[in-house]
């Protein structure tokens, strides 16, 4: 499935012209048809999942909330 720039852009949760600097910095895979600039839908699942972080600390238990 391809995705426009700004279908990308809003799915990421960026401006249009944060995903345009890195098409042109090469920064992240596109697919160019004429003047479109496309990207392929796993191609952005990708970038999420390589950008996660993990969380440092293990959530605590709820204060207040005893096992029984």
């Amino acid at each position: 499935m391809l995705i426009s720039l700004d279908d990308g852009a809003r799915y990421l949760g960026l401006q249009p012209s944060t995903l345009r600097r890195w098409v042109y910095e090469k920064r992240i895979a596109y697919v160019k048809l004429g003047r479109r600039v496309l990207f392929r839908k796993d191609v952005l699942e990708k970038l999420i999942r390589e950008s996660e972080r993990p969380a440092i600390k293990k959530p605590s238990a709820a204060k207040g909330l005893q096992s029984q």
